[in-house]
């Protein structure tokens, strides 16, 4: 009974779960990275699959950014355009792009 409820876990994780990743909606987004993240994590507890768990988690990441969170020192939580700063940083970067 435990395998088979595991089993069924880990599909619903890999299929209908995997496509909350390309939702348009954050919140649907991060849920289904860290249902990934978390597979991830207990295949990486139960196993030795190499480095392929890592890379699934690396590409979960950017799933998770957002107002709160941002990956890779990108972007300032939000703070720019809440004090109205956004559309100046956006016009100081698309002058940075051009040169």
């Amino acid at each position: 009974l435990l395998l088979r409820a595991g089993v069924a876990i880990a599909f619903w994780i890999e299929m209908p779960g995997a496509f909350l990743l390309l939702s348009p909606a954050a919140t649907m987004r991060r849920v289904g990275a860290g249902a990934q993240i978390l597979l991830q994590v207990l295949i990486i507890a139960t196993g030795n699959y190499t480095f392929f768990n890592l890379l699934t988690i690396a590409l979960c990441l950017p799933c998770i950014e957002g107002d709160g969170f941002e990956f890779g020192g990108y972007g300032d939580g939000g703070k720019a355009e809440k004090e109205g700063e956004g559309m100046e940083r956006r016009q100081k970067w698309q002058r940075l792009k051009r040169q």
